[in-house]
């Protein structure tokens, strides 16, 4: 297992770049990326979590922000990987229908309930023009991309060349 040390305030969306750069990648992220990777509050003393101290990691992985102050987290990477997005808009009930084949076909899968139309917009999701949103899911497909296959930024079907998702900003990530 490979680790990179990240400095806690770090957004996780801040985090493709610069493990790009490293030949890495997160090796799982989440859909939403504007969260930091540690929480802060003051406890007075220094203690090292690690999977030495089974019992303060399982602590750790649920403690919302209470633990402490965090400075660096370890967080565990792996190879740099380029990946293929796909947006689609479906009726609600084609996607429960087809959850298994989308969970089981995919490398990530996530889908987001618009329950009335224009609803999406309150959570920045972009329909394409002329598609009715309401009941309707906005689904998120992602695959791996062959390594010769070029970068594409059509809307809706997007090739990347950073792990995970397209970041604008930089930060230190820690040699290890």
């Amino acid at each position: 297992m490979t680790e990179a040390g990240i400095v806690a305030a770090t957004s996780v969306g801040a985090l493709g770049e610069p493990l790009w750069e490293a030949g890495l990648a997160l090796a799982d992220q989440g859909d939403i990326d504007t969260q930091q990777i540690g929480g802060a509050i003051g406890t007075g003393e220094v203690v090292e979590v690690s999977e030495s101290t089974p019992e303060l990691l399982q602590a750790a992985q649920v403690a919302v922000g209470m633990l402490g102050v965090m400075t660096v987290v370890e967080v565990e990477v792996a190879p740099a990987h380029r990946i293929r997005k796909r947006i689609l808009h479906l009726p609600y009930a084609e996607v429960a229908e087809r959850w298994d084949e989308f969970v089981h076909a995919h490398r990530h899968f996530s889908s987001f309930w618009i329950p009335i139309d224009g609803s999406g917009v309150l959570y920045g999701l972009k329909t394409p023009e002329g598609v009715s949103d309401g009941d309707t899911c906005y689904v998120k497909l992602y695959g791996k991309a062959a390594a010769d296959e070029p970068d594409d930024t059509t809307p809706f079907a997007r090739v990347v060349s950073v792990p995970g998702f397209v970041c604008r900003s930089r930060t230190r990530v820690a040699d290890r």
